[in-house]
């Protein structure tokens, strides 16, 4: 049993065969090719999601034959529901209110999906698109909710990890040379890739 968390600025982008990157990590790489960073540890996560674009879209045959994996990037149904709907509400919704105190006094159905004033169609096409436009280098992956059976590992939910971490965890723990690309600091799991910049998941890595 081992912590195998990687530092995202120490791992070239060819290291594993398959990223799942959470829905923040792919919020961060689309959000960041439209609106500035808010943050300082955002740049490294956009640039890692970038590399492992880059090193996927390679099809020069020597290029290709220098990489120790082709990478692709696996995404689930879950992750696909996560994502859209965390951006829309985190991201798209907060920029048509201007963020700030007005932002989080308003709701998001009512104030913003269904208002035909607002840009939510807008950028709701804007983030499909964006999301269809990387087809070529990710890899479905079937959720198995039935296979992994949620009833053995909802016991351990607790204050520190929600469910969608202990999924993740259980479905992507059986995939082999398969890592999570994340900056959650709950994800602390023993056994399986983690690359993230997060100091807190840093200070327990067994890699040297």
């Amino acid at each position: 049993m081992a912590y195998l968390i990687h530092d995202i600025e120490n791992v070239p982008p060819d290291q594993f065969e398959s990223y799942f990157f959470d829905a923040n990590s792919w919020i961060i790489a689309i959000k960041l090719s439209y609106h500035s960073q808010e943050h300082p540890y955002e740049k490294k996560y956009a640039d890692f999601f970038d590399a492992v674009i880059n090193a996927a879209s390679l099809v020069d045959p020597k290029l290709i034959r220098k990489l120790k994996h082709k990478p692709n990037i696996s995404i689930t149904s879950m992750l696909m529901s996560e994502l859209i709907n965390a951006y829309m509400r985190k991201i798209a919704m907060r920029m048509w209110f201007g963020g700030g105190q007005v932002y989080k006094t308003k709701n998001f159905k009512e104030d913003y999906r269904l208002k035909e004033d607002s840009d939510y169609s807008k950028q709701l096409k804007i983030l499909v698109n964006d999301i269809i436009s990387y087809k070529d280098f990710t890899t479905v992956v079937d959720d198995d909710f039935k296979k992994i059976d949620p009833f053995t590992f909802i016991g351990n939910l607790s204050n520190t990890c929600d469910f969608n971490d202990l999924y993740y965890y259980y479905r992507f723990v059986e995939l082999k040379n398969t890592c999570i690309v994340t900056d959650d600091a709950d994800f602390l799991f023993q056994d399986i890739p983690i690359i993230t910049g997060n100091p807190k998941l840093l200070k327990h890595s067994d890699i040297k």
